[in-house]
């Protein structure tokens, strides 16, 4: 998995996604395509099926 930082050029649409995390019984979902290795990602998220206001950022799972 790359580092943080490491795909900054690359366009959103292709970023490959290495990590998915998801919450049962929800629609929440946390796609990492970096990380620092430390707990810290860099990805896509989507919280409660609200896809129109899903966008990437960094996200922690703590």
């Amino acid at each position: 998995m790359p580092r943080l930082c490491v795909t900054e050029g690359v366009p959103f649409e292709d970023k490959e996604i290495w990590l998915h995390f998801f919450v049962l019984g929800t629609d929440s979902h946390w796609m990492a395509a970096e990380t620092d290795g430390k707990g810290l990602y860099f990805g896509y998220a989507v919280l409660g099926g609200d896809y129109q206001n899903a966008e990437w950022g960094y996200f922690r799972l703590s």
